[in-house]
């Protein structure tokens, strides 16, 4: 699994690097009369690109909570945010796109690290992001929801984790509504009903 894991982060940050060096370059590169041809075309199928992403998201997202021990659900939180990091990315959204970027790189070491210890970047990081990003009410949702969502990857205990990611997901609810990502806002919607079925499942029907 760890090899698994280090070749898909590997990858996925490859092709998030390219693709922001590809469209830098055709950006700067384009004449003013393409260039605003290609504006237009260029937002809408980077919309529609950046929609079918979440389509992996969702799907990691959803199959993430059903798991009861830690490191798989952590695992599956990595995958589901180096998609998401795309898919703002795509949108334009560069606090979000660059806090779920860190987000997966958290993931990845809480993998490995679940100490508090190491937790302590990883809330810094966010708000050095908003300030160096801010855009609105947008970043500061999308930061808030980053620092509790870093909170709960770094708990323990599943427990924990579920809990705190109810709070962090209804942050990035409203943010995605701000975005206009509609299946952004169904995604985050999703996750947290997965998280709901799952917490139900292993902590309130138990106890019944």
């Amino acid at each position: 699994m760890s090899l698994l894991v280090m070749m898909t982060t590997l990858i996925i940050h490859i092709i998030f690097c390219i693709s922001y060096s590809l469209r830098k370059y055709m950006i700067e590169k384009s004449g003013h009369q393409y260039f605003i041809y290609f504006q237009g075309r260029h937002h809408l199928d980077n919309f529609v690109l950046s929609q079918c992403l979440l389509i992996f998201t969702i799907f990691f997202d959803l199959i993430s909570f059903q798991f009861k021990k830690r490191k798989i659900i952590v695992f599956c939180f990595f995958l589901a945010a180096a998609f998401n990091a795309t898919h703002f990315y795509l949108l334009e959204q560069p606090t979000a796109a660059w806090l779920m970027f860190m987000g997966s790189v958290r993931y990845f070491v809480s993998i490995f690290f679940p100490s508090r210890k190491v937790a302590i970047p990883f809330l810094i990081i966010p708000i050095a992001v908003l300030f160096l990003t801010f855009t609105g009410i947008a970043s500061i949702l999308a930061c808030l929801g980053s620092m509790i969502k870093t909170s709960a990857v770094f708990c323990k205990h599943d427990k924990k984790l579920r809990q705190f990611m109810m709070v962090g997901t209804v942050f990035w609810i409203i943010n995605n509504a701000i975005v206009h990502s509609p299946l952004g806002v169904l995604m985050e919607v999703l996750f947290l009903t997965s998280n709901l079925i799952a917490y139900y499942r292993y902590y309130i029907n138990r106890t019944l």
